[in-house]
């Protein structure tokens, strides 16, 4: 029996089996993002309708002792359906970490097969902290953002919110006044967010300790120097090997391509269930209380929870914007090999095979040359002019309990919204120009001949 195991096994068949697993955990990675949207979606769900049977209450009972009866029954189920939600959700984000870094093990084992293809790859080949953050992309560079964004942070604040409501409607059961709940709601809600947030550390810092095995700083040690690619191209690769290497690399962009529209949708739904649903339920008071101070308690306690919730949504829209762009470069640059190995292909793309801006304007296609209307259409504006809105009526509703006036209080609201409106589109353009400029190009249309030769030199 021969001392390497890899002598007598042809590339191609190393190739092959290699493709399975990651296939394999690309289903894996699907599966997990699915259950993730699911059940933030059922969670959310419930919480809508809690909302809604709440409103309903509140107008048969006019906020009497009944009222109180029905909410600590309801509320206390919802909070701990929020509860199982954020511990999936949590858990689902240690099996991400777990997945991507066995992917990165697959590229950098198919680096070591055909070294050359190295600068084909956008994604990351290191199975250590950096090498993963390359593969989630540069929208994950900005960690206070991502945090905001993430459905679990979501999940957590609307538990938080949950628990103090409970705590204040305790707190008025048992006697105190309506200052003293409100207070005791408040601090609930800021311990249940600690304590998440402490959880939420904890276990992932736990679930994260996978020890790497190709981490980057292997490239200058000796112990571990025959885990790294090869310093030179191997004369041996054949072009079919080369291929499927591409190949597995592109449907994995593409994979992860959908898993980044899904979320896109998945949570894009979410927050307009809620904000329905806070819209009823709002109609419903106002019917029952005829716009009076209980209806502008229970706005300015649904309404600034809809607003976190489309401020997240917005901030995960655009680094899904980012992504896309990442993704797209990532694909540029796999077709530009492809041409490199046969360039006959060429007349029959019709996406772009350069990584720059004109050759990702080619494969977003014609539709996307006006960018105004493409503004206008895009997922991210509607949430954020519905995110404007919000913040304008939470605006309004409090300088209105100031003694404003209506008319006053209306056009603060405006001012509000319209500013909002404007730095929301502001951030997006900043956030999505940074996130272009981290990817340089490396297969622009005007340095083109500087990498047609010695490419696929052996």
């Amino acid at each position: 029996m021969p001392t390497d195991p890899d002598l007598d096994v042809p590339e191609a068949v190393r190739v092959q089996i290699l493709a399975t697993e990651h296939w394999s955990l690309l289903a894996t990675r699907n599966i997990a993002y699915g259950a993730i949207y699911s059940r933030a979606t059922i969670f959310l769900t419930v919480v809508s309708a809690a909302v809604v049977a709440l409103a309903l209450a509140a107008e048969a009972t006019e906020f009497g002792d009944r009222f109180y009866v029905f909410a600590l029954l309801v509320l206390p189920i919802a909070f701990f359906i929020g509860v199982g939600t954020y511990i999936r959700l949590v858990d689902a984000r240690i099996e991400d970490f777990w997945l991507l870094s066995g992917l990165n093990r697959l590229r950098h084992a198919y680096l070591e097969i055909s070294p050359g293809l190295e600068p084909y790859f956008v994604t990351g080949h290191h199975d250590d902290e950096r090498g993963l953050s390359e593969t989630y992309g540069p929208g994950t560079e900005n960690r206070v953002l991502r945090l905001i964004a993430s459905t679990s942070t979501v999940v957590g604040v609307i538990d938080a919110v949950l628990a103090g409501v409970v705590g204040g409607l305790l707190a008025k059961v048992v006697g105190a006044g309506s200052e003293l709940s409100l207070l005791a709601g408040a601090v609930v809600t800021s311990v249940i967010v600690v304590l998440l947030v402490d959880a939420d550390s904890r276990i992932v810092g736990h679930g994260r300790r996978l020890e790497p095995r190709f981490a980057r700083p292997a490239r200058t040690g000796s112990t571990n120097e025959q885990q790294m690619p090869p310093s030179s191209p191997r004369a041996d690769v054949p072009q079919s090997v080369r291929a499927q290497i591409l190949a597995t690399e592109h449907w994995s962009l593409l994979a992860a391509r959908d898993v980044t529209y899904r979320a896109v949708f998945s949570r894009a739904a979410i927050f307009l269930t809620v904000v329905s649903a806070t819209v009823v339920a709002l109609a419903l008071v106002a019917r029952a209380t005829e716009f009076g101070d209980g209806f502008t308690a229970f706005a300015l306690l649904v309404l600034p929870v809809a607003l976190f919730v489309g401020v997240a949504t917005y901030i995960r829209l655009i680094e899904a914007r980012i992504d896309d762009f990442w993704l797209l470069s990532g694909m540029n640059r796999i077709r530009h090999a492809y041409l490199e190995i046969s360039p006959g292909l060429e007349p029959y793309f019709v996406t772009g095979h350069h990584d720059d801006e004109q050759g990702l304007y080619e494969t977003y296609g014609p539709g996307t040359r006006s960018r105004s209307y493409r503004l206008i259409g895009e997922t991210s504006t509607l949430v954020a002019v519905i995110t404007a809105a919000l913040a304008g009526a939470v605006v309004g509703l409090v300088a209105n309990a100031a003694g404003t006036g209506s008319e006053l209080s209306l056009f603060i609201g405006a001012v509000v919204t319209t500013m909002l409106v404007v730095s929301l589109v502001n951030m997006s353009r900043r956030l999505i120009e940074r996130g272009r400029r981290l990817l340089e190009p490396r297969f622009a249309r005007q340095v083109e001949t500087a990498h047609d030769t010695g490419n696929w030199a052996s």
